[in-house]
């Protein structure tokens, strides 16, 4: 694939398309065809998807300072967003070969996509705040899914993440675009004190501590007013567009189950 001969536009299309197929490889129960069609998934698509995650990288930073272009930085975002989608769904049941093996690249690749900032005229385009938000969102929970799962292969990586998440937190919001950003970075805190994989020399825990509870969970213990306009509107549809992101960690499977 490699941009489909440089057509972003296409490019967006197939990577979106793939994001949706592969959806449900974190709902389905674990079975032998399931991993057959994974592994086959990851045969065709894990190489190329690996080296165009950072082409498009690369072409984000560069581009990222010509305000001229937002239809483009617009899309080069959406296509990050697929392919970062992509990984979290075929990581999700097992910790493949293929990504055992390139772990460095994905780490470094998910640490610039935390890292990587618009310049501030962007965040005035709601459609471009909206994608760049949506892309944080993706990339910690990606994030998230080796903390949680396979903490003990990513370990050597996981300090110099710390920063940029950090730097993260700082940028968040009490607004309802925040929303989900905000819960991806809570439970990022919520594993490491957990599991007390917090190296205390890294950061100050009290101020880190002290910011969440006061910027972020006390402000968030309610749905958004957007959330409650759903439900009110059409509450079937509400549940299904939430389940749509369901996996075993997450509130809404354990306030159902």
């Amino acid at each position: 694939m490699i941009f489909i001969k440089k057509n972003y536009y296409l490019s967006n299309e197939v990577y979106d398309l793939c994001r949706l197929i592969t959806k449900r490889y974190k709902i389905e129960m674990k079975s032998y065809g399931l991993f057959e069609e994974i592994i086959f998934t990851i045969n065709n698509i894990a190489q190329v998807m690996t080296q165009d995650a950072i082409e498009i990288l690369g072409n984000l930073i560069n581009n990222a300072s010509e305000t001229e272009n937002p239809e483009l930085i617009l899309l080069f975002i959406k296509i990050l967003n697929s392919i970062i989608c992509l990984f979290h769904q075929i990581n999700y049941q097992d910790f493949p070969e293929f990504f055992e093996d390139n772990l460095s690249s994905w780490m470094k690749i998910l640490k610039v996509a935390i890292e990587f900032n618009l310049p501030p005229l962007f965040f005035n385009d709601k459609n471009i705040l909206k994608a760049f938000l949506r892309l944080k969102t993706k990339t910690m929970r990606a994030l998230n899914l080796y903390c949680y799962n396979y903490y003990e292969d990513f370990k050597d990586y996981h300090d110099s993440f710390i920063q940029p998440v950090w730097n993260l937190l700082m940028i968040t919001k009490n607004d309802d675009i925040y929303y989900k950003f905000t819960k991806e970075l809570l439970e990022y805190y919520k594993v490491l004190f957990n599991n007390d994989r917090i190296n205390s020399q890294n950061f100050n825990v009290t101020e880190i501590s002290q910011h969440i509870i006061q910027n972020l969970i006390i402000p968030n213990m309610k749905l958004s007013s957007k959330e409650l306009d759903d439900f009110e509107d059409n509450p079937v549809n509400f549940l299904k567009v939430e389940l749509e992101e369901v996996d075993m960690e997450s509130s809404i499977w354990n306030l159902i189950f």
